[in-house]
């Protein structure tokens, strides 16, 4: 599943701060792990990954991977977060098979957390069986 941060206030360095930023605060949970797209990490004559600005069209976008039972509300309170930070972002998960959800300051704080987290959860199930 891929996560998309988008905002009209904010110019490209800073969302591609923001989305450093965000990968970090998803890592730091143990059932949720996010990684920048493939086309977005270049590598050192090591192989370590070398965090770059990446190009206009990835720009804020994380690939997620969800490894238990507490990945769809550790993910809720971290796009909470963010969004009660900065009202102008919007964050969408989105689904290879093109099923997505928007998040926006408008419906994060006022739609039911229960509801919220079995859709997230749901995507998250679809996605784990189409791999």
């Amino acid at each position: 599943m891929d996560l998309y941060i988008n905002s009209k206030s904010i110019n490209s360095k800073q969302l591609h701060n923001l989305s450093l930023t965000m990968l970090s605060d998803i890592n730091s949970y143990q059932d949720l792990t996010a990684s920048l797209p493939q086309s977005q990490v270049k590598r050192s004559s090591k192989g370590d990954p070398i965090t770059t600005k990446g190009d206009p069209v990835t720009i804020g976008q994380l690939a997620l991977t969800f490894l238990g039972g507490g990945s769809a509300v550790a993910l809720l309170e971290v796009i909470r977060a963010y969004i009660s930070r900065n009202n102008t972002l919007s964050i969408e998960l989105k689904n290879k098979d093109g099923s997505s959800i928007n998040f926006t300051a408008e419906n994060v704080n006022v739609c039911d957390s229960k509801e919220l987290i079995e859709t997230i959860q749901s995507m998250a199930l679809k996605q784990e069986l189409k791999s």
